[in-house]
């Protein structure tokens, strides 16, 4: 149905109303429970096939891999017929954010889920946790979509079902709301922190009713062993130091060999179905041989808290955990980098544990310490979220003695990657996957209306190549009208000699093709101007 000018600008002026905002936080309640259903059915499907993929292996291992053979076959037959369930799905909602793609949300989470399941009994090194906020996000598009809720709502309802999903998948809420508003709109507001938090508490709460209240890795109970005197802390504060930059460096070779391995895999001249009947191949014998690499690693981490490894296993271990999370996300299934990158990083800080350990004869303690402390950090320097990295490990964990340490590894790596120059994973994959997309849209000079008008609001964010512009002196998309700025809470109308300033919310309004083609041109005008 075509909304009028007036309409539209109606549905933004309501969205400040305390009627229109309680409807929306029911809404993200409602999204967060739904959501909660569908990760704790997940969760629980992926535990049982990979009890009934050992059990197959256990008596007839040529049935299991035959059966890999019919998974192999059926996972690419749904990437053929529903693209958008391919990988972790989290690039996929930044694309509905910005307009790029819309979802069919009954379909793909109905696809996306058993995919996802087929996926892991192939033991591919995919993790649950990025799917998980795939399916939060269709949820919510589905509930938006059935409720008629205004098209101004939309991006709250999703982004309240991604917390929600990462939320359920990890039993950590704070995580999922803080990941939502670092990574997927990198902006604050205060309804936008409320929707989120409220869906992610309700999807933990269904997640606490069904499997409990156990935090994902309890086994890392061991307090700071680091003393409390200035010389401790100096010490401890070095040891990170040199500890961020390996775990930045580190970051920088995964997101490149990432990305790498996608458009190698990408350009193999072979059928689809016989490239993934091959990745089948291969995932039967790590599954055979080194079953430790395979799936999201959650026992991985737990065997290298456990038991006394060798540095030479440690070192192997490794070294095939990260080939074979390079090749599974390169086949394009349904599954997420979210655990194990995080499995990386534990055996990368059991590395650097072991060397620290020998070098200044320091407890064993330290070993999981470092594990911790890498954790934070390679999430950090890789995804680019330091915020989401630090309460993540703290909640997954549910020992917040190590907070101090954990904050000071997530800021070096975090500072140290940004000067080395490496951009966040997400944001390389959202980019590749709607590469050929933008650059349509940027040479598109016909933009034909489509009769529905749309606001928009853009973030000026820290260091915008906005900030400190005049309206006026702007060199706007064309067919777009400035109608309002938000700042500290207080909205009003501009004129050209309006100033812009850092935290200013600016109200764009346009046809909504206008939007949708000029979108990634606007966004770009918001990021940090780099000198």
């Amino acid at each position: 149905m075509k909304r009028s000018i007036f309409a539209s600008i109606g549905d933004v002026n309501k969205l400040k109303s305390n009627k229109t905002r309680l409807k929306l936080i029911l809404f993200s309640i409602i999204i967060g429970f739904l959501t909660g259903i569908v990760v704790v059915l997940y969760r629980v499907s992926l535990d049982k096939i990979v009890i009934i993929r050992n059990e197959i292996m256990g008596f007839n291992i040529g049935l299991l891999l035959f059966l890999f053979f019919i998974s192999a076959i059926i996972i690419q037959f749904l990437l053929n017929k529903f693209p958008l369930i391919s990988g972790s799905g989290i690039p996929q909602v930044e694309g509905v954010l910005n307009r790029q793609i819309t979802f069919n949300w009954f379909f793909e989470i109905v696809n996306k889920f058993f995919a996802g399941v087929l996926a892991i009994f192939m033991g591919l090194s995919l993790g649950r946790e990025g799917p998980s906020i795939h399916l939060g996000a269709l949820m919510a598009d589905g509930v938006n979509s059935t409720s008629n809720r205004p098209d101004v709502e939309r991006k709250y309802l999703l982004s309240s079902g991604a917390s929600a999903g990462l939320a359920a998948a990890f039993n950590a809420p704070l995580s999922g709301t803080i990941f939502a508003l670092e990574e997927l709109k990198k902006f604050f507001s205060p309804i936008l922190l409320i929707c989120t938090l409220l869906a992610s508490i309700s999807s933990n709460l269904v997640v606490q009713y069904f499997l409990g209240r156990n935090v994902v890795l309890s086994h890392f109970i061991t307090a700071n062993p680091m003393g409390n005197t200035i010389k401790d802390i100096s010490f401890e504060i070095f040891l990170v130091l040199i500890l961020s930059f390996f775990m930045a460096i580190s970051a920088k070779l995964f997101n490149y060999c990432l990305i790498k391995s996608l458009n190698i895999y990408r350009d193999i001249k072979l059928n689809k179905y016989i490239k993934m009947i091959i990745v089948s191949i291969i995932s039967f014998f790590a599954v055979y041989f080194m079953p430790d690499i395979t799936g999201g690693g959650h026992s991985l981490i737990e065997k290298l808290i456990l038991s006394q490894t060798a540095f030479k296993v440690v070192i192997l271990l490794l070294l095939f955990k990260f080939i074979f999370t390079m090749f599974s996300y390169s086949t394009g299934a349904a599954g997420g980098i979210f655990l194990p990158l995080l499995v990386l990083g534990a055996l990368i800080g059991k590395v650097y544990g072991i060397v620290i350990v020998n070098l200044f004869n320091l407890s064993d303690a330290y070993l999981i310490h470092f594990m911790l402390l890498s954790m934070a950090a390679y999430f950090s320097a890789i995804v680019k979220a330091p915020i989401t990295g630090i309460v993540l490990i703290l909640e997954m964990t549910g020992n917040f003695s190590n907070l101090f340490s954990l904050t000071i590894a997530a800021a070096f790596s975090y500072i140290i990657s940004d000067l080395i120059k490496n951009e966040g994973v997400y944001d390389l994959l959202y980019h590749r996957m709607f590469e050929k997309n933008l650059k349509e849209y940027e040479n598109d000079e016909e933009i034909k209306p489509s009769n529905k008008m749309t606001a928009i609001r853009l973030a000026v964010i820290e260091n915008s190549k906005l900030a400190g512009m005049f309206i006026k002196d702007v060199n706007w998309p064309k067919n777009m009208l400035v109608i309002g700025i938000e700042r500290n809470n207080y909205e009003f109308i501009p004129d050209g000699n309006t100033k812009i300033y850092e935290g200013d919310q600016i109200i764009i309004f346009a046809d909504d093709n206008i939007v949708v083609k000029k979108l990634h041109e606007l966004f770009e005008m918001t990021r940090e101007d780099v000198k």
